[in-house]
Protein backbone atom coordinates (compact mmCIF):
# COMPACT_ATOMS: atom_id res chain seq x y z
CA UNK A 1 0.00 0.00 0.00
CA UNK A 2 1.49 3.34 -1.03
CA UNK A 3 1.57 5.86 1.78
CA UNK A 4 2.60 9.13 0.18
CA UNK A 5 3.61 10.68 -3.11
CA UNK A 6 6.01 13.57 -2.90
CA UNK A 7 7.31 15.97 -5.51
CA UNK A 8 10.65 17.59 -4.84
CA UNK A 9 10.46 16.54 -1.19
CA UNK A 10 7.15 18.33 -0.45
CA UNK A 11 3.86 16.45 -0.26
CA UNK A 12 1.49 17.16 -3.14
CA UNK A 13 -1.84 18.73 -2.26
CA UNK A 14 -0.63 21.71 -0.23
CA UNK A 15 -2.80 24.78 -0.65
CA UNK A 16 -1.24 27.23 -3.10
CA UNK A 17 -1.16 30.83 -1.92
CA UNK A 18 -0.34 33.76 -4.21
CA UNK A 19 0.53 37.30 -3.31
CA UNK A 20 0.07 40.40 -5.45
CA UNK A 21 2.96 42.82 -5.38
CA UNK A 22 2.40 46.16 -3.70
CA UNK A 23 -0.85 47.59 -2.47
CA UNK A 24 -2.13 49.11 -5.72
CA UNK A 25 -5.89 49.15 -6.14
CA UNK A 26 -7.59 47.75 -9.23
CA UNK A 27 -10.58 50.10 -9.01
CA UNK A 28 -10.81 52.67 -11.82
CA UNK A 29 -14.44 53.75 -12.05
CA UNK A 30 -13.59 57.47 -12.36
CA UNK A 31 -11.38 57.29 -15.46
CA UNK A 32 -12.96 60.49 -16.83
CA UNK A 33 -11.31 62.46 -14.01
CA UNK A 34 -7.82 61.42 -15.14
CA UNK A 35 -5.99 63.84 -17.42
CA UNK A 36 -4.23 62.61 -20.54
CA UNK A 37 -0.47 62.95 -20.06
CA UNK A 38 2.33 63.30 -22.55
CA UNK A 39 3.72 59.92 -23.57
CA UNK A 40 6.90 60.00 -25.69
CA UNK A 41 7.49 57.18 -28.17
CA UNK A 42 9.88 54.35 -27.36
CA UNK A 43 13.28 54.39 -29.01
CA UNK A 44 12.47 51.03 -30.62
CA UNK A 45 8.83 51.03 -31.70
CA UNK A 46 7.12 47.70 -32.46
CA UNK A 47 6.39 46.81 -36.06
CA UNK A 48 2.86 46.52 -37.42
CA UNK A 49 3.25 42.73 -37.46
CA UNK A 50 4.34 42.69 -33.81
CA UNK A 51 1.39 44.85 -32.77
CA UNK A 52 -1.08 42.63 -34.61
CA UNK A 53 0.46 39.38 -33.34
CA UNK A 54 -0.08 39.46 -29.61
CA UNK A 55 -0.19 35.68 -29.29
CA UNK A 56 2.97 33.67 -29.94
CA UNK A 57 2.74 30.67 -32.25
CA UNK A 58 4.93 27.88 -30.92
CA UNK A 59 6.08 24.54 -32.34
CA UNK A 60 7.01 22.06 -29.59
CA UNK A 61 8.97 19.12 -30.93
CA UNK A 62 8.94 15.80 -29.06
CA UNK A 63 11.60 15.87 -26.34
CA UNK A 64 14.26 13.26 -27.12
CA UNK A 65 15.15 10.55 -24.58
CA UNK A 66 18.86 11.08 -25.16
CA UNK A 67 19.84 7.42 -25.69
CA UNK A 68 19.09 6.75 -22.01
CA UNK A 69 17.52 3.27 -21.79
CA UNK A 70 15.51 4.08 -18.65
CA UNK A 71 14.09 7.19 -20.28
CA UNK A 72 13.23 5.40 -23.52
CA UNK A 73 11.53 2.51 -21.73
CA UNK A 74 9.46 4.83 -19.54
CA UNK A 75 8.67 7.26 -22.40
CA UNK A 76 10.04 10.12 -20.33
CA UNK A 77 10.43 12.47 -23.30
CA UNK A 78 6.80 12.04 -24.24
CA UNK A 79 5.65 12.81 -20.68
CA UNK A 80 7.80 15.94 -20.56
CA UNK A 81 6.55 17.07 -23.97
CA UNK A 82 2.94 16.77 -22.83
CA UNK A 83 3.63 18.89 -19.78
CA UNK A 84 5.37 21.53 -21.91
CA UNK A 85 2.35 21.70 -24.20
CA UNK A 86 0.00 22.09 -21.25
CA UNK A 87 1.83 24.98 -19.61
CA UNK A 88 2.88 26.86 -22.75
CA UNK A 89 -0.63 26.66 -24.13
CA UNK A 90 -1.94 27.63 -20.69
CA UNK A 91 0.16 30.80 -20.87
CA UNK A 92 -1.82 31.87 -23.93
CA UNK A 93 0.46 30.72 -26.75
CA UNK A 94 -0.96 29.01 -29.82
CA UNK A 95 0.52 25.56 -30.41
CA UNK A 96 1.40 24.61 -33.99
CA UNK A 97 1.07 20.99 -35.12
CA UNK A 98 4.66 19.75 -35.24
CA UNK A 99 3.80 17.25 -37.98
CA UNK A 100 3.68 20.13 -40.49
CA UNK A 101 7.12 21.42 -39.50
CA UNK A 102 9.49 18.63 -40.54
CA UNK A 103 11.70 20.96 -42.58
CA UNK A 104 11.99 23.29 -39.59
CA UNK A 105 13.03 20.35 -37.41
CA UNK A 106 15.76 19.44 -39.89
CA UNK A 107 16.98 23.04 -40.05
CA UNK A 108 17.20 23.25 -36.25
CA UNK A 109 19.25 20.05 -36.15
CA UNK A 110 21.60 21.53 -38.73
CA UNK A 111 21.83 24.80 -36.79
CA UNK A 112 22.72 22.90 -33.60
CA UNK A 113 25.57 21.14 -35.38
CA UNK A 114 26.84 23.82 -37.76
CA UNK A 115 25.54 27.12 -36.38
CA UNK A 116 22.43 29.12 -37.24
CA UNK A 117 21.78 29.66 -40.95
CA UNK A 118 18.15 30.70 -40.63
CA UNK A 119 14.95 29.00 -41.72
CA UNK A 120 13.62 29.68 -45.23
CA UNK A 121 10.79 27.15 -45.33
CA UNK A 122 7.03 27.76 -45.15
CA UNK A 123 5.93 30.12 -42.32
CA UNK A 124 5.33 28.06 -39.21
CA UNK A 125 5.30 30.28 -36.14
CA UNK A 126 7.29 32.59 -33.88
CA UNK A 127 9.21 30.08 -31.76
CA UNK A 128 10.26 26.43 -31.78
CA UNK A 129 11.04 24.38 -28.67
CA UNK A 130 13.39 21.42 -28.81
CA UNK A 131 14.64 19.41 -25.83
CA UNK A 132 16.62 16.39 -24.77
CA UNK A 133 16.70 14.29 -21.60
CA UNK A 134 20.21 14.49 -20.14
CA UNK A 135 19.66 12.37 -17.04
CA UNK A 136 17.03 9.90 -15.80
CA UNK A 137 17.55 7.77 -12.70
CA UNK A 138 15.48 5.59 -10.42
CA UNK A 139 16.54 4.22 -7.03
CA UNK A 140 15.17 2.59 -3.91
CA UNK A 141 16.00 2.56 -0.21
CA UNK A 142 14.88 0.19 2.55
CA UNK A 143 14.11 1.48 6.06
CA UNK A 144 13.94 -0.88 9.03
CA UNK A 145 10.94 -0.83 11.36
CA UNK A 146 11.49 1.35 14.39
CA UNK A 147 9.81 2.33 17.63
CA UNK A 148 10.31 5.84 18.98
CA UNK A 149 9.05 8.15 21.72
CA UNK A 150 7.94 11.73 21.13
CA UNK A 151 8.42 14.71 23.47
CA UNK A 152 5.18 13.90 25.31
CA UNK A 153 6.36 10.40 26.14
CA UNK A 154 4.03 8.69 23.67
CA UNK A 155 5.49 5.68 21.85
CA UNK A 156 5.10 5.26 18.08
CA UNK A 157 5.81 2.52 15.62
CA UNK A 158 7.01 3.02 12.03
CA UNK A 159 6.73 -0.15 9.90
CA UNK A 160 9.50 -1.21 7.50
CA UNK A 161 9.31 0.72 4.26
CA UNK A 162 10.67 0.86 0.75
CA UNK A 163 11.17 4.38 -0.62
CA UNK A 164 11.48 4.87 -4.36
CA UNK A 165 12.90 8.04 -5.94
CA UNK A 166 13.11 9.14 -9.57
CA UNK A 167 14.99 12.14 -10.95
CA UNK A 168 14.89 13.58 -14.47
CA UNK A 169 16.89 16.43 -16.00
CA UNK A 170 16.15 17.93 -19.42
CA UNK A 171 17.82 20.64 -21.48
CA UNK A 172 15.33 22.79 -23.39
CA UNK A 173 16.14 25.31 -26.13
CA UNK A 174 13.77 27.92 -27.57
CA UNK A 175 14.56 29.17 -31.08
CA UNK A 176 13.26 32.37 -32.65
CA UNK A 177 11.78 31.98 -36.11
CA UNK A 178 12.82 32.38 -38.85
CA UNK A 179 16.32 33.39 -37.64
CA UNK A 180 16.84 30.18 -35.60
CA UNK A 181 18.69 32.27 -33.01
CA UNK A 182 18.51 30.80 -29.50
CA UNK A 183 15.96 32.94 -27.66
CA UNK A 184 16.42 31.21 -24.31
CA UNK A 185 17.68 27.96 -22.80
CA UNK A 186 16.27 26.19 -19.75
CA UNK A 187 17.61 23.30 -17.70
CA UNK A 188 14.69 21.61 -15.97
CA UNK A 189 15.11 19.07 -13.17
CA UNK A 190 12.37 17.22 -11.34
CA UNK A 191 12.34 14.65 -8.57
CA UNK A 192 9.49 12.59 -7.13
CA UNK A 193 9.37 9.86 -4.49
CA UNK A 194 6.92 7.42 -2.95
CA UNK A 195 6.97 4.95 -0.05
CA UNK A 196 5.26 1.67 0.71
CA UNK A 197 5.14 -0.69 3.67
CA UNK A 198 7.02 -3.91 3.07
CA UNK A 199 7.85 -7.25 4.67
CA UNK A 200 11.04 -7.63 2.68
CA UNK A 201 14.18 -5.56 2.28
CA UNK A 202 14.09 -6.37 -1.44
CA UNK A 203 12.77 -3.09 -2.87
CA UNK A 204 12.28 -3.81 -6.55
CA UNK A 205 9.21 -1.90 -7.74
CA UNK A 206 9.19 -0.66 -11.35
CA UNK A 207 10.14 2.98 -11.88
CA UNK A 208 8.47 3.92 -15.18
CA UNK A 209 5.58 5.77 -13.58
CA UNK A 210 7.83 7.68 -11.20
CA UNK A 211 10.21 8.65 -14.01
CA UNK A 212 7.32 10.09 -15.99
CA UNK A 213 6.19 11.92 -12.86
CA UNK A 214 9.69 13.35 -12.40
CA UNK A 215 9.62 14.56 -16.02
CA UNK A 216 6.34 16.36 -15.42
CA UNK A 217 7.72 17.84 -12.21
CA UNK A 218 10.77 19.14 -14.10
CA UNK A 219 8.49 21.27 -16.27
CA UNK A 220 6.36 22.36 -13.31
CA UNK A 221 9.45 23.64 -11.49
CA UNK A 222 10.19 25.89 -14.50
CA UNK A 223 6.56 26.70 -15.14
CA UNK A 224 6.75 30.41 -14.33
CA UNK A 225 9.87 30.86 -16.51
CA UNK A 226 8.21 29.20 -19.49
CA UNK A 227 4.83 30.87 -19.07
CA UNK A 228 6.33 34.34 -18.67
CA UNK A 229 8.42 33.85 -21.81
CA UNK A 230 5.44 32.75 -23.91
CA UNK A 231 2.84 35.05 -22.33
CA UNK A 232 0.80 37.12 -24.80
CA UNK A 233 2.16 40.61 -25.35
CA UNK A 234 0.62 44.01 -25.84
CA UNK A 235 1.95 47.55 -26.07
CA UNK A 236 1.50 50.82 -24.20
CA UNK A 237 -0.90 53.15 -26.03
CA UNK A 238 -1.81 56.01 -23.68
CA UNK A 239 -1.09 57.49 -20.25
CA UNK A 240 -3.43 59.31 -17.88
CA UNK A 241 -2.81 60.66 -14.39
CA UNK A 242 -4.73 61.95 -11.39
CA UNK A 243 -2.23 63.55 -9.00
CA UNK A 244 0.27 60.72 -8.30
CA UNK A 245 -1.96 57.95 -9.68
CA UNK A 246 -0.72 56.80 -13.11
CA UNK A 247 -2.74 54.54 -15.39
CA UNK A 248 -1.90 53.30 -18.89
CA UNK A 249 -4.06 51.97 -21.70
CA UNK A 250 -2.44 48.92 -23.29
CA UNK A 251 -3.27 46.66 -26.24
CA UNK A 252 -3.72 43.64 -24.01
CA UNK A 253 -7.35 42.68 -23.48
CA UNK A 254 -9.49 39.75 -22.41
CA UNK A 255 -8.72 37.79 -25.59
CA UNK A 256 -5.10 37.55 -24.43
CA UNK A 257 -5.72 36.82 -20.78
CA UNK A 258 -5.95 40.28 -19.23
CA UNK A 259 -8.28 40.34 -16.25
CA UNK A 260 -8.71 42.51 -13.18
CA UNK A 261 -5.93 42.01 -10.64
CA UNK A 262 -3.49 40.33 -13.05
CA UNK A 263 0.12 41.39 -12.60
CA UNK A 264 1.94 42.80 -15.61
CA UNK A 265 5.52 43.69 -16.49
CA UNK A 266 6.45 46.51 -18.86
CA UNK A 267 9.61 46.19 -20.95
CA UNK A 268 11.67 48.32 -23.29
CA UNK A 269 13.57 46.86 -26.22
CA UNK A 270 17.28 47.56 -26.56
CA UNK A 271 19.07 46.74 -29.81
CA UNK A 272 22.83 46.62 -30.01
CA UNK A 273 25.58 45.40 -32.33
CA UNK A 274 28.63 43.41 -31.31
CA UNK A 275 31.58 45.62 -32.42
CA UNK A 276 33.73 42.57 -33.15
CA UNK A 277 31.32 40.33 -35.02
CA UNK A 278 28.76 42.83 -36.25
CA UNK A 279 26.03 40.54 -34.89
CA UNK A 280 22.85 42.32 -33.86
CA UNK A 281 21.23 41.44 -30.55
CA UNK A 282 17.88 42.37 -29.03
CA UNK A 283 17.36 42.56 -25.27
CA UNK A 284 14.26 43.25 -23.20
CA UNK A 285 14.73 45.25 -20.01
CA UNK A 286 12.03 45.69 -17.38
CA UNK A 287 10.82 49.25 -16.90
CA UNK A 288 7.95 48.87 -14.43
CA UNK A 289 5.39 46.58 -12.81
CA UNK A 290 1.65 47.10 -12.64
CA UNK A 291 -1.81 45.64 -12.09
CA UNK A 292 -4.70 45.32 -14.51
CA UNK A 293 -7.58 47.48 -13.26
CA UNK A 294 -11.31 46.77 -13.58
CA UNK A 295 -11.32 48.56 -16.95
CA UNK A 296 -10.85 45.63 -19.35
CA UNK A 297 -12.41 44.90 -22.73
CA UNK A 298 -11.69 42.43 -25.50
CA UNK A 299 -8.75 44.28 -27.07
CA UNK A 300 -7.40 46.69 -24.46
CA UNK A 301 -7.16 47.29 -20.73
CA UNK A 302 -6.04 49.97 -18.29
CA UNK A 303 -3.22 49.12 -15.93
CA UNK A 304 -2.07 50.97 -12.82
CA UNK A 305 1.63 51.51 -12.09
CA UNK A 306 2.15 52.22 -8.39
CA UNK A 307 5.72 53.51 -8.56
CA UNK A 308 5.56 57.10 -9.83
CA UNK A 309 9.25 57.22 -10.77
CA UNK A 310 8.94 54.02 -12.80
CA UNK A 311 5.80 55.39 -14.48
CA UNK A 312 7.83 58.33 -15.80
CA UNK A 313 10.08 55.90 -17.71
CA UNK A 314 7.23 54.26 -19.61
CA UNK A 315 6.92 55.10 -23.31
CA UNK A 316 4.36 54.53 -26.02
CA UNK A 317 5.28 51.25 -27.69
CA UNK A 318 6.84 49.61 -24.65
CA UNK A 319 5.91 45.93 -24.43
CA UNK A 320 3.47 44.67 -21.78
CA UNK A 321 3.13 41.06 -20.64
CA UNK A 322 0.99 39.26 -18.07
CA UNK A 323 3.26 37.98 -15.28
CA UNK A 324 2.77 34.46 -13.97
CA UNK A 325 4.04 33.42 -10.55
CA UNK A 326 3.73 30.18 -8.62
CA UNK A 327 2.19 30.11 -5.17
CA UNK A 328 4.09 30.11 -1.89
CA UNK A 329 4.00 26.34 -1.30
CA UNK A 330 4.89 25.58 -4.93
CA UNK A 331 7.98 27.79 -4.60
CA UNK A 332 8.93 25.93 -1.45
CA UNK A 333 8.78 22.65 -3.33
CA UNK A 334 10.98 24.04 -6.09
CA UNK A 335 13.59 25.31 -3.61
CA UNK A 336 13.80 21.90 -1.95
CA UNK A 337 14.48 20.21 -5.29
Amino acid sequence: MFLALKRGGVAVGALAVTFLSGCASTGLDNLGQYKKSELPKAEEMPSTAEIQNGQSKVVIFEVQDGDIPEATQAKVGSALTGELEKFINGAGAELVDRSVAQKLKDEIRRAEMEGSTGYDGPPVGDFAVRGKISQASFGSEFSEARTWTDDDGDRHYTPPQCTYTATVTANLSVYSLPSLDTATSVQAEGSVSTSEETRSSNCNAGGAGLLRGAAQEAVQVKRDVLQNFFAPKGYVLERRALEDDNVFRVSLGEQYGAKEGAEVRIFRTVKSTNPLTGEATVERRKVAEGLVTNQVNSDTSWIRVGESEAAKEIRMGHQVKIHYERGFFEKGAAMLN
